[in-house]
């Protein structure tokens, strides 16, 4: 985040120091894991998250590739509270949601066989295409301004394919109204800055469909507690994903 301020045009909140001086500290969940957190300045803007258009997406892909170019090559302390987006993470495997499995027993093969192209798509990229990622970039975590896109969420950060990021970032513009508009104009604005990451591809490709997978568990694991996604729902929202899956071979 220091890197982006101090490097970048991109908009950023100021990590504020903690009692002892620290920029990162730390906290204890209630189930006893320990994750590093940050404390940061606010900064000014407006969400948009239902007015979308492609000058927002294109704005996006600026900041998307922006943020993988600040970070590129860049070395970071070695620390279990970063978290690692590996093959397991990007296919949702750490969403625990035992509900899923009983009312679509497929779910397992589903993932392994996303999990296996995308452990395939992983090797086959260069390092450099591996970083420091946001993992979470949308229009929710998003502040608007006169002066440009901001970002405000930054708790999925980790390190992992820069592809899965901006892949994860087209699913959910693709999935809108004007999809196909947005998600070139996103491109664009990507390329604008960067050339496009190893392992993206122009159209739909392994990273956004392991986009896809890790919302689909995440709406379903709110459904189990009690969330707007009834078992039915989650069910044709899986099914979806089969002639997908056969398209990749």
């Amino acid at each position: 985040m220091v890197s982006l301020r101090d490097e970048s045009d991109v908009r950023a909140p100021k990590p504020q120091h903690t009692r002892d001086g620290k920029l990162v500290g730390e906290v204890q969940h209630a189930d006893g894991e320990r994750r590093a957190t940050m404390m940061l300045e606010w900064i000014p803007g407006r969400r948009s998250r239902h007015h979308v258009t492609t000058s927002h997406a294109y704005a996006l892909g600026r900041v998307a590739a922006t943020l993988h170019k600040t970070t590129r090559g860049k070395e970071f302390w070695k620390t279990n509270d970063i978290i690692a987006w590996n093959v397991e993470r990007i296919c949702g495997d750490v969403i625990e949601n035992t509900l899923l499995t009983e009312m679509f027993p497929e779910i397992t093969d589903l993932v392994d066989n996303i999990g296996a192209h995308v452990a395939e798509a992983i090797a086959g990229i260069s390092p450099n295409a591996i970083g420091l990622i946001n993992a979470d970039l949308g229009m929710h975590n998003v502040l608007w301004h006169k002066s440009g896109p901001g970002l405000v969420d930054f708790n999925d950060s980790g390190i992992g394919p820069y592809a899965f990021c901006l892949a994860r970032l087209r699913a959910r513009l693709s999935h809108r109204e004007n999809g196909a508009d947005l998600s070139s104009a996103l491109m664009n604005g990507y390329r604008k800055v960067s050339k496009l990451p190893d392992g993206i591809s122009e159209c739909e490709g392994i990273f956004d469909l392991a986009a896809d997978l890790f919302a689909a568990r995440y709406a379903a694991a709110k459904a189990a507690r009690g969330g707007n996604l009834t078992p039915l729902l989650a069910r044709q929202l899986f099914l979806g994903f089969l002639p997908r899956v056969e398209r990749l071979g």
